[in-house]
């Protein structure tokens, strides 16, 4: 079954539903959450994208939480101009939200077609959001600061992320076989160095002077990819430790 449910089993991702405020935003998902279920290895990619979504999914939360913020001290025309563009974003992350949980809800046989198919429709969703956004930056002619407020926002939501993740593999290999437990916990060492030297790099940019938005989202871009590829990794053999 694609994207299967049930109540238990080895590992599980938590989605988050919406977040209203900014704090909600940052905050890693809540037990309430739908529950994701991958008894094995990922061999058709559907964990890595529900992941992916997910991450993508905390990012647009915070990045509405700062424009919403941010709008607050407009005035006038651009004030008004400000709230209809929100209005837009708002509408395009719920309809990626509803996407999600209508993926979750399928329950199609899973394939390697419909797990690509579902990853595009999602990935089209986070692409139309960055398209908006950026002509929410044209629309109210906003100055740098409210760009890097926008990358500092996305970029804490990751670093959240990535603590949670690897929170939680170090639960799961706490209950590994003792004689797997050493490696498993070297690679989750090796991965947290990994997400201290991503958190460096996005500080460095956080800095930099003059940025332009697209050097600060694709930095942010690649910190995601080079985890997110460890952490699968980390995963997939944690997965083959517990079998």
């Amino acid at each position: 079954m694609f994207f299967r449910l049930a109540a238990a089993a080895a590992s599980f991702i938590m989605f988050p539903g919406i977040a209203p405020a900014a704090t909600a935003a940052l905050r890693p998902p809540t037990a309430s959450a739908l529950i994701l279920v991958q008894a094995k290895p990922d061999p058709l990619g559907a964990h890595a994208a529900i992941e992916w979504a997910r991450e993508r999914l905390l990012e647009i939360d915070a990045t509405l939480a700062t424009l919403e913020e941010d709008a607050g001290r407009l005035r006038d025309d651009a004030s008004k101009r400000a709230d209809d563009a929100i209005a837009k974003l708002r509408a395009t992350r719920d309809a990626y939200g509803a996407k999600f949980d209508a993926v979750l809800a399928d329950g199609r046989q899973q394939t390697e077609a419909t797990v690509a198919e579902a990853r595009a429709a999602l990935e089209a969703q986070w692409s139309e959001f960055e398209r908006e956004l950026e002509g929410y930056f044209t629309s109210i002619n906003s100055e740098i600061a409210l760009r890097k407020q926008v990358f500092q926002a996305r970029a804490k939501a990751a670093e959240a992320y990535w603590r949670q993740r690897i929170a939680d593999l170090k639960a799961q290999a706490a209950s590994a076989a003792a004689e797997r437990r050493t490696a498993l916990e070297a690679r989750i060492a090796a991965l947290q160095v990994e997400a201290e030297a991503a958190k460096a790099r996005l500080a460095r940019l956080q800095v930099a002077g003059g940025e332009a938005w697209s050097a600060l989202r694709d930095g942010l871009a690649e910190a995601r990819s080079v985890f997110d590829k460890t952490y699968e990794a980390v995963r997939a053999a944690l997965e083959r430790a517990r079998q």
